[in-house]
């Protein structure tokens, strides 16, 4: 049987769903003045809101199930298709235009929030995987049982 939430667990679910729920009541609101007085600062709230959207997602979908890339592959895909499916749905919305640009900023910011997950994810197995003084095990035995982190 495939599991679809990881060992994280219904709390993280939660979390990625309220988040992606005011992410979509966001979006959908007529266009008001954004708090940030940048440059560009629609491109970075875009940025930024997938970023975080794509690393809660493979918080949520990081089971053994799967290989990581597929579910990498499958994350992105289904962000890229929701990142257009919710700028087309925004020339409904008084005050809102879809931009391409705004979808390509998504899309980075999802590729950098699963690139986040992989750095953060190798650096914590490069540091619990470290012989604690107090193990007796020999460094040879621990190495060849724990899988690189990019695999």
């Amino acid at each position: 049987m495939i599991k679809f939430i990881s060992r994280r667990g219904p709390i993280a679910a939660v979390v990625l769903l309220l988040y992606w729920f005011a992410l979509f009541v966001a979006t959908h609101l007529p266009n008001v003045s954004s708090p940030l007085r940048v440059q560009h600062s629609d491109k970075l709230l875009h940025f930024t809101a997938y970023l975080i959207l794509a690393f809660l997602a493979v918080v949520v979908l990081n089971t053994p199930d799967w290989s990581r890339w597929k579910r990498y592959a499958l994350i992105f895909g289904l962000l890229a298709a929701y990142g257009a499916i919710d700028e087309l749905f925004q020339l409904m919305v008084p005050g809102r235009t879809a931009d391409v640009w705004d979808w390509l900023a998504d899309m980075a910011g999802a590729g950098c929030g699963l690139a986040l997950f992989i750095a953060v994810r190798a650096l914590f197995l490069c540091c619990c995987s470290r012989e604690l003084p107090w193990k007796k095990s020999s460094h040879v035995e621990k190495t060849a049982a724990t899988p690189a982190p990019w695999q």
